[in-house]
């Protein structure tokens, strides 16, 4: 998460914007597709907001929004 995180950010002041999706960081490099999913091998959660964005694994029982999801909020 640490290295989707700090690549979404570097998206952020190369094109003035975070990406929409986490699939538009994905298109051009195959290793990034492995970004998509999480250690479980569920999707991650990616909301945009103005100024910031959140990114959650939603953990080993693959719910969004219980105790063991993992979040990255940049602010």
């Amino acid at each position: 998460m640490i290295e989707i995180s700090t690549f979404i950010k570097k998206w952020n002041v190369e094109y003035g914007q975070y990406p929409e999706t986490l699939e538009s960081i994905s298109t051009n490099r195959p290793h990034r597709k492995l970004w998509l999913k999480d250690a479980w091998d569920n999707s991650y959660y990616y909301s945009l907001k103005k100024n910031d964005f959140i990114l959650i694994s939603k953990g080993i029982d693959g719910i969004l929004n219980t105790s063991d999801d993992i979040k990255a909020v940049v602010k």
